[in-house]
């Protein structure tokens, strides 16, 4: 665990993440509030997504990094 690095969600961050929910709902599109929150925590900080589940970010902003489905 000493590896990881800690980003922190400011309230801007949160309200990205609302924005984000809001928008993709308006879209048929359901997100929940972790991948909301996930999504634009990457976006804020400029990291790439690393993600088995690529359906669920879906905004075009974000860098993502597929991995393998797991055997």
């Amino acid at each position: 665990m000493g590896s990881l690095v800690f980003l922190p969600v400011t309230s801007e961050i949160a309200e990205h993440a609302g924005h984000l929910k809001a928008r993709y709902a308006r879209r048929g599109k359901a997100l929940s509030v972790q991948d909301a929150t996930i999504a634009a925590v990457s976006i804020a900080y400029s990291c790439a997504l690393v993600t088995r589940n690529i359906r669920d970010f879906p905004m075009p902003e974000l860098e993502l990094y597929p991995l393998p489905k797991a055997a």
